[in-house]
């Protein structure tokens, strides 16, 4: 097989770039050829020894692209080996393991026997650096043919232009001036026929490709029938016909079970080339709650206390600091829970809130999610409001209460003050040795002490006094 290099380039260990990389259509001959032993490897090992047919270098194998913590190479590997798999190419026998599958056996021993120096009809004899074929003394087709050695050198500068591109053997340069290119056709379309034979979908292209293979046979036939002018032309008869056979069987087959038994008709290796499934482990689902509030003056964070029983009879005793808004999930198992708010938590400012307490039943069988609604409790601010205005009402009561009482101490007061007065008026008539009479605020006459004058006003004086300041004596009570 031959490596194609044009996509990359060998890279130094000072400076690597991305174009120092292979590209994933370089990497599948490379890995194909470690494969083509036949025996298993190791995953590591695989990249490793595909790596080294590549002539990777470890700043190559180790560079990784700005942003990248995974090596460039082992990224397209992966890629490169993904492909390889599910085109039937490798499979892998066992868990970390990877060997050459069914299609890429078919592809490579088809290969083998296109290269004329394997081909035991011509005489040749292989060297074991596997250079180029030289031809036997003893060979009877040099008997035959004098310029053997000259038609074996061009069987082999032709088979060798094949290469592995993606799985799939890819046709050699056709070049006119060659007599047998018509040979290399019919062995190549022979092992492609044989190929696409298995996909199923592809079968009725596969038969084709084999029939093509079997014309160009018989066409070489009929033109030499002395002489075989074709390279391993058993082979080809051979490919030729069972590809017809089998794509002609699976496409009949597939068409009587209206398509269902189409990917039956894959290897049998299928199976066990498929990744290895991981066992799922159950779900566990989780009981989570949440604090919810519309109110502007809702606190922050509320205490929530968390208390049930679980179905083993566990008690469930929790306090938890919430923020409001943000949910939390609970490590509980299946049971019955109730969520409550301490009270000491909600006394915010002038508002009241409460919030209800909630009974919930987890399960366990999917997730459930308990939420806890803060609101203004509409009654206790009422009741607060009424004894508000019962405290006022009865501040107003005692303030009235207690302006009445300094009003009669004031009225008393005058009261007081003014028989004071009367009595400190006699007392001084009494002195100045007068007889005492009284004048009213308004009249012009002094009376007698009893007069009914003096029903609205009394003013006591001396008669002296009285009779000196114009007024004239009651002409009823006669003072």
């Amino acid at each position: 097989m031959l490596l194609r290099q044009e996509g990359w380039r060998m890279g130094d260990s000072k400076g690597v770039s991305r174009e120092d990389i292979p590209g994933i259509e370089d990497i599948k001959p490379a890995a194909l050829q470690v494969l083509e032993s036949g025996r298993s490897r190791s995953l590591a090992s695989f990249e490793s020894e595909t790596a080294k047919r590549l002539g990777l270098t470890s700043a190559q194998r180790a560079f990784c692209v700005t942003g990248s913590s995974s090596a460039l190479f082992s990224n397209r590997f992966e890629k490169a080996r993904s492909e390889l798999h599910r085109n039937g190419m490798i499979e892998y026998p066992a868990r970390g393991k990877v060997r050459l599958g069914d299609r890429g056996q078919a592809s490579a021993k088809s290969e083998l026997e296109t290269e004329p120096d394997q081909a035991p009809e011509a005489g040749m004899r292989v060297p074991e650096g596997g250079a180029a074929a030289e031809p036997s003394d003893e060979s009877p087709a040099m008997r035959d043919k004098p310029d053997a050695g000259a038609t074996s050198q061009q069987a082999t500068g032709e088979c060798g232009s094949g290469s592995y591109e993606g799985g799939i053997t890819s046709l050699p340069s056709i070049e006119r001036s060659e007599p047998k290119t018509d040979s290399i056709i019919a062995l190549v379309l022979a092992a492609v026929g044989l190929a696409l034979s298995f996909t199923g979908v592809l079968s009725l292209v596969g038969a084709l490709c084999g029939a093509v293979s079997l014309g160009f046979f018989v066409h070489d036939r009929r033109k030499k029938p002395s002489s075989s002018g074709m390279t391993a032309p058993k082979a080809t008869l051979a490919l030729g016909i069972c590809s017809v056979v089998l794509g002609v069987m699976v496409a009949l087959g597939g068409a009587a079970s209206g398509g269902v038994h189409n990917e039956a008709q894959q290897p049998s290796s299928s199976s066990v080339q498929q990744e290895p499934k991981t066992v799922e482990a159950p779900e566990e689902h989780e009981l989570d709650f949440v604090v919810q509030s519309d109110e502007e003056l809702a606190p922050a964070s509320v205490t929530v206390i968390v208390s049930g029983t679980q179905t083993d009879g566990v008690k469930v005793s929790e306090r938890h600091e919430a923020a409001i808004g943000k949910t939390y999930t609970l490590a509980c198992s299946p049971g019955r829970y109730s969520f409550e708010i301490d009270a000491s938590s909600l006394a915010v400012g002038e508002v009241l809130l409460k919030a209800d307490r909630v009974e919930c039943s987890f399960d366990g069988l999917k997730d459930r999610t308990v939420s806890i609604k803060i609101v203004q409790d509409a009654e206790a601010m009422q009741a607060r409001a009424a004894q508000e205005e019962a405290e006022r009402q009865k501040a107003e009561e005692e303030a009235a209460a207690a302006a009445a009482a300094a009003t009669a101490e004031q009225e008393a007061a005058a009261a007081a003050e003014r028989e004071a007065a009367a009595a400190a008026a006699a007392s001084a008539a009494d002195d100045r040795g007068g007889d005492t009479v009284y004048l009213t605020k308004t009249g012009e006459k002094y009376h007698r002490d009893g007069c009914s004058s003096l029903r609205k006003s009394k003013i006591p004086t001396t008669r002296s006094e009285a009779e000196a300041r114009g007024y004239e004596p009651c002409k009823n009570c006669r003072p």
